[in-house]
Formats: structure tokens, sequence, C-alpha cells
């Protein structure tokens, strides 16, 4: 394929997309119809292979020339009408307001102007095209430029600015009131003096748009474009509103309520996928982000995104993440005790809730034959405290089968004398003994020794309060175990 063949064909590709995007789309500033009874012709623009057609009522007759462009959202569309160029439009509105012609009306223009250069016009009431428009937008040539009205209503004290869309509304009830309205917002009251009945502004058959017999009619867009068979009230012309989309359809971002975060949890927060831009406090750029204690710490923390949508309009929003420590929770050192015995475990109080590895939901829960087995038993809790953070331990219960001497026959010739004592204990071991633990009455480890040879040691206990203590030696493949006293 040659350049200008491959020219050619993203041309008609480029265009293919932009009608399957546009035709039959609706958006937010459009009218209903269904809600607007007495509209009798509604334009507007979207239909790119009749630009003419209507929405409502007759379709417009084109004299001249006009062209299709992007709208005021995107993804809509509006026509381009040259200078010289107007549209015919055969209402069919019965006469009305105590006359022979239509003395009640409103008329609707969703427009935007290149430049004040020149004169630019609205509507015509002569269908021959030969009289003034009856409404202009004021020049720079002239002294009130970008003002709307026309002579005999007199203008707006406001100016309106090329390369901006507006809403402009002209409501009639001829003989009482003539008014202009600008994005909703009342713009001019029209001097009343020549506004009677089947005068100027009354509508014969026949409407021109945007035409003007000295051709004071500057090349202008239009969005869409609409004629009511009654005066509309100012309530319902604020209802009607605006076609600027950063009003008529706000971008909406919603990070949702205040929050809190817990150490080791993560925070998603999610602004939508809809977005042209992003930017969040973080400096992220990206739709969504992440939010943890590692990388914001514990101190409360205000988050804000702020959000520009395909129109260039923005909004934002703010949540605060409050973060808080994890609930202290220590079940304390792994634990001893012989297979008679009862051993308690207490993970503490000022927690909400509680789950123990034995399925027991209280602060503390008791140990023994019932639910262990000889030998090492693991043992976690799970808390959960009143900000909903949780915390967890494990402790070792080891049990173990006491008995005296002459029942450990793996070490036969162990002395451990005197018992009771002052804390003053020797032993006398027949071979070498790998390890020898001490443990209090609760299964706590309170001493350690190590690699004991074949002989008589001297074991101070001294620091240890009196009670009752157990004594654990253990080689690479027995184990002794001997409870003492310590007396002072």
């Amino acid at each position: 394929m040659n350049t200008s063949s491959k020219f050619l064909t993203r041309i008609i590709l480029s265009i293919l997309f932009f009608l399957f995007l546009f035709n039959g789309t609706s958006f937010s500033q459009d009218l209903n119809p269904a809600n607007w009874p007495n509209l009798k012709g509604y334009w507007k623009f979207q239909d790119t292979s009749d630009l003419t057609k209507a929405t409502v009522g007759n379709d417009l007759v084109l004299i001249g020339q006009h062209q299709w462009i992007a709208g005021a959202s995107y993804g809509d569309t509006a026509i381009r009408i040259d200078t010289s160029s107007y549209y015919k439009y055969y209402h069919g509105i019965a006469p009305n307001g105590g006359g022979d012609s239509v003395n009640q009306w409103t008329m609707m223009f969703d427009f935007k102007i290149l430049n004040l250069d020149r004169w630019h016009c609205f509507f015509q009431t002569d269908t021959t095209n030969d009289n003034d428009a009856e409404c202009f937008i004021r020049p720079n040539t002239t002294d009130r430029p970008g003002r709307l009205g026309v002579g005999d209503t007199d203008y707006s004290a406001d100016s309106i600015l090329p390369n901006q869309w507006y809403r402009l509304v002209i409501t009639a009830n001829l003989g009482d009131y003539y008014n202009y309205y600008l994005n909703g917002v009342l713009l001019h009251v029209g001097d009343t003096d020549e506004i009677a009945i089947d005068s100027r502004f009354a509508l014969t058959p026949a409407i021109l748009f945007f035409a003007d017999d000295h051709i004071e009619d500057d090349t202008i867009d239009i969005a869409s474009l609409a004629i009511f068979d009654t005066c509309l009230t100012a309530a319902q012309i604020a209802q009607i509103g605006t076609i600027e989309p950063c009003i008529a359809n706000p971008p909406i971002v919603n990070l949702g309520n205040d929050t809190t975060l817990c150490p080791g949890n993560i925070f998603q927060l999610n602004a939508g996928a809809n977005f042209k831009e992003y930017l969040w406090s973080t400096g992220d750029t990206i739709s969504s982000i992440v939010i943890d204690t590692i990388n914001f710490g514990f101190v409360p923390d205000t988050i804000w995104v702020k959000v520009t949508d395909m129109n260039n309009c923005q909004t934002s929003d703010t949540l605060i993440v409050a973060f808080f420590n994890s609930p202290f929770i220590n079940l304390g050192v792994d634990r001893f005790g012989c297979y008679y015995d009862t051993i308690f475990l207490n993970a503490g109080t000022g927690f909400n809730n509680y789950l123990w590895s034995t399925g027991d939901t209280t602060s503390t829960i008791q140990i023994d034959m019932t639910n262990s087995i000889i030998g090492q038993n693991f043992y976690w809790v799970l808390t959960t405290d009143l900000n909903n953070c949780q915390s967890s331990d494990t402790i070792m219960v080891e049990f173990v089968i006491c008995s005296g001497i002459n029942e450990n026959t793996s070490y036969q010739n162990i002395l451990l004398f005197p018992n009771p004592s002052d804390g003053n204990f020797n032993i006398v071991l027949s071979k070498d003994a790998t390890l020898l633990t001490v443990y209090n009455s609760s299964g706590q480890k309170v001493k350690e020794i190590t690699n004991l040879k074949t002989g008589k040691h001297e074991i101070n206990l001294s620091e240890l309060p009196n009670g009752v203590y157990f004594v654990k030696i253990q080689d690479d493949s027995n184990c002794f175990n001997q409870k003492i006293l310590i007396v002072k």
C-alpha cells in the first residue's frame, strides 16, 4: 500500500470512529422531550449523517453551508454555520397570546462564537430574510462589544466571550415582557416599548435561524437549538440550566468515609476509572493508591485526590486516615508442667474479642491433659481491640511424666540433694547431660544450664524465692524430672 493510500485509510477510519462515537449519544445538558410538553422544535446536531434532523418537530431547511464540529462536552457534536448561511424552520405553532401570530414563545440556543470581529445573530422573524435579525451579539467595532440584544429591547449589561459555550434562552410574552437568560440566570430584561402583540418579535408560520439581511451573521457554532410554544418561567429556565459541561455534568469523585488503619493492614483508595488525569496528595498520578503504616507512619493523615475529566473539568475529594498501634499481647515465656498439673494462660484484659487455638473466646484458658499431650504443645491467641486492630502471640507448653529418681530408669545414678534446701543444690551425674532446666510452679523457665559433664555439680538457685520448682535434665535421648523445694 502506498503512502497516499495509507493516509486515506487513516482518514476514513477516523471518520467512521467519530460517526460511531457520536451518533445517538445523549448528554446531561440535553433536554428530555418527555419533560417538556411545550417543546415544538429541538435539534441536537448529533446525527453526523443528517445534521438538520430534528429530535422534536420538523427538520431544518439549510440555506447555505454548515459543518459538524466538536461540541461543548467530550464526545458531543455541534454545527458551525457560515456567514450568509441560515436555517428555515416551519414550526407549526398556532397563534397565541391574543393576536394573529405567535406572541408567546421561548427559544434556546447553545452557542459559541470564534471572535468579536463582526456582528453575530440568532434569529429573524421575516422569513424572506429582508430585514434585520431580532437578536445580535455586538462586535468589537461598537461601543459595547460582546453584549446581547437588539435596539428595540436594548442590550445586556454583561458581555459574552469568544471560544466559550453558553446557553441563551429568550422568553417572550409580547405585550408584557421579553427577557434574556444566560446559563439559566436572568441576563437582561428587555425594554417593553416595542414588544407589542403581533409586532416585530411575533412569529409567523416560519422562522429563520442565524439570518440577517445585511450579512451581520458571522460564523457561529451551535450545539443545540430549541423552540417552545409558550413563555417559560424563570424556574423552568433555571431547570434548563447551562451547556457548560463543568456545571451541566460536573465530575464527581468520592473516596468514601474517613477510615482507620491498623499495623500490617493496607487500604486501597480508588478515585474511579473515567478521568483523564489524577493527582494525589502522595504525588501519585494513577486512579488508585494503597495506604499502609509503612509509608504513612502512625500519625493521622489527610489524603486528597484531584481529578480532571475529558472536558478538563476538575473536582477533588479528601478523607482522613487515622493509624493505630497494634494491641500488646504477651502470653509470657514457654511453660513446663507435670502431666497432672493445670496451667492457666492469660491474654490480658481490655480487648473486644479473643480467639484461642483451642476455639475458646475468653481472656484466659485452662491447659491440662484433657486438651494436651505429653510433650510439647503450642497454643496461640488472636486478640482484637477497640479499634478493631488485631495482635497475636504463641506459647509452648510442655507436659512431662514427673516421677521420683528410681522411676527415671535412664538416669538411675542421678542424685539431687539436699531437697528441700535454701536454694543451693548438689547434683551428681553418672553421664553427661546436655541441658538442665529449672521451671517455677507456673511452668515458667527460670534457669538454664547447658553441657554438664559427668560428676558432681553445685546448682545455685538462691536468687529464686521460696516455692516449688521442677528440674528437668536431658541428654541426647533421655529426660529426668524432679520436683524440688526452696525454703530459706
